[in-house]
């Protein structure tokens, strides 16, 4: 009916041409990831070169994004793609036009997500320090999603099939694939292998502290907005030990960062945009320590570097 109102000589109203465009959207991200490889060209650690499918044995461990999405298992936006834009409602929902939900469906669905071949997972909130977690899809079998989502098929019409749906979306544990513990440079070569954002992949795997960077960049011997204050230099020297990534803003104010920098134990990274293309190409540049970080030791032990 839909379809058939647009065709009509009768202008469409705004509803259904929203509805339209959505429908165009969720068919361009669905259709072409049907005919996407599968094979799993990411794994984290020893675990590079393992295959898996949807009928795998456990059916709570995470699934690989692109083949999550092929055959619209599930649609982006399914999960916790858009947390960060629509505080976690699926994007259907929240009443907004169609040019916003395109914006962010290109910039996580078609240049980010659909792209990830590995199954790690992915921060919910890519835009804030808070404790939301990491996720990923699961399949629609696994019962235990530690407080996650059961997979709801949307449904655009009375004549249009429901698509999507067909898998959960699951808040890891310790026990899932990660990213966390991999230097940037690692994750620089993930950007470049798989043409994905690098500022919007260590923003997707890393955890973010609350402070910006001037006010604690003196614990690294990085001069900043002077020294720290009794409890702030404990909570940075906690960071250092525990020597997992962690990354902070290099301007005021939260949101969408061009500028990030990255601290691993000793080791400060600077996660810079390129001048030919800011929006889209970043860079890694090491500020202090870099050879010193264990963590490219490790890869380069594993083999995954």
């Amino acid at each position: 009916m839909l379809l058939k109102n647009l065709l009509s000589n009768r202008t469409p109203s705004k509803s259904e041409m929203t509805r339209f465009a959505i429908c165009v959207l969720l068919l361009q991200v669905a259709l072409p990831l049907a005919s996407e490889d599968t094979e799993c060209l990411l794994q984290v650690g020893m675990h590079v070169d393992q295959k898996r499918n949807i009928s795998a044995p456990s059916p709570c461990a995470c699934i690989p994004w692109t083949e999550a999405y092929s055959e619209a298992r599930t649609l982006c936006g399914n999960g916790y793609e858009y947390f960060s834009n629509f505080h976690g409602k699926p994007f259907l929902n929240v009443g907004l036009g169609a040019d916003l939900l395109e914006g962010v469906w290109k910039t996580y669905c078609v240049g980010f997500y659909s792209r990830l071949k590995g199954n790690t997972c992915m921060n919910r909130n890519l835009d804030a320090a808070d404790n939301s977690g990491q996720w990923c899809y699961v399949s629609k079998e696994c019962n235990d999603l530690n407080g996650g989502e059961i997979g709801k098929a949307y449904h655009l019409g009375s004549k249009i099939p429901a698509i999507g749906g067909g898998l959960n979306a699951k808040i890891c544990t310790k026990d899932d694939p990660s990213l966390r513990d991999w230097s940037p440079a690692y994750l620089a070569l993930i950007a470049m292998q798989y043409s994905v954002n690098l500022n919007l992949l260590c923003r997707a795997s890393y955890p973010r502290s609350i402070h910006h960077w001037a006010d604690v960049s003196e614990a690294w011997g990085i001069p900043g907005n002077g020294p720290l204050s009794h409890d702030l230099s404990e909570e940075m020297n906690k960071i250092k030990l525990s020597r997992v990534p962690h990354l902070f803003d290099a301007t005021t104010g939260s949101g969408h960062s061009t500028d990030l920098k990255i601290v691993s134990g000793s080791a400060v990274w600077a996660i810079v945009p390129e001048d030919s293309s800011p929006s889209t190409s970043y860079r890694v540049e090491c500020l202090a320590g870099c050879l010193e970080d264990p963590t490219i030791h490790d890869n380069l032990i594993k083999g995954a570097l």
